[in-house]
């Protein structure tokens, strides 16, 4: 068997990922037990531009959108992204594959164009607005850039900056955080050992992850020590 680095690996992964293609990867480590397994389940990892593609182009409430938001979600990539989604993300120097646990969208404050009485934002960010997760734990950012005077607009919008907070399933103590930019890719289906797939917004897998996730932190520790015990991990 040849090893290669992690960041070798990963490089390649983003590459496939840039390409706009899938990729499927060997679940490694233990920090999204119990609903991931290391060297058993396989993840697949669908680029963070073409997120929500297809869900966005579904009837409200049909299976395509059936995350436990559906009639509220909208947009593509950042946009789509809810808290409980897991992501490969960069962080320090590493690739870390997490769930979202908050997600933050930093409002640019309004320029001296808007102020005037035309439509204007500035790149500054001044107000946080932080969406709770249902569930727990790993992003590139868009920056829109500044709107010009004289442009035509209803009802302007401001550009946001994304920010993210991330957990493992199976910490209950560690958090991460990174930004838009960071994020490569989401996970959208897993793999089990008998080949089993498994979508990532089924009613079944966000009622697994809800249920795990709304165990208190250091009970889910407990836990996690008594299925190793049972040899059920």
């Amino acid at each position: 068997m040849i090893r290669i680095p992690n960041s070798l690996f990963f490089n390649e992964v983003e590459a496939i990922l840039a390409e706009g293609r899938e990729v499927r990867i060997r679940m490694r480590g233990n920090s999204m037990l119990p609903l991931l397994r290391s060297d058993r389940d396989t993840v697949v990892l669908t680029p963070i531009a073409a997120y929500g593609a297809a869900a966005a182009q579904a009837a409200p409430g049909s299976a395509a959108a059936g995350r436990p938001e559906a009639g509220e979600k909208h947009g593509t990539g950042l946009e789509a992204l809810r808290a409980g989604d897991i992501v490969l993300f960069r962080h320090r120097g590493r690739h870390i594959l997490h769930r979202i646990v908050r997600i933050e969208r930093d409002t640019p404050q309004p320029s001296a164009e808007a102020n005037s009485g035309t439509s204007g934002w500035d790149a500054q960010p001044t107000a946080s607005t932080a969406s709770q997760a249902p569930v727990s734990d790993g992003a590139p950012r868009t920056e829109h850039g500044t709107r010009r005077a004289g442009e035509q607009t209803d009802t302007p919008e401001p550009p946001y900056a994304f920010r993210f907070t991330l957990a493992g399933d199976g910490n209950y103590r560690t958090t991460e955080r990174c930004t838009g930019s960071e994020i490569c890719a989401v996970v959208t289906r897993i793999v089990r050992p008998s080949g089993c797939i498994v979508d990532t917004a089924s009613p079944g897998w966000q009622r697994r992850s809800r249920l795990w996730l709304s165990i208190p932190a250091p009970l889910r520790r407990i836990s996690l020590r008594a299925l190793h015990l049972l040899r059920i991990l």
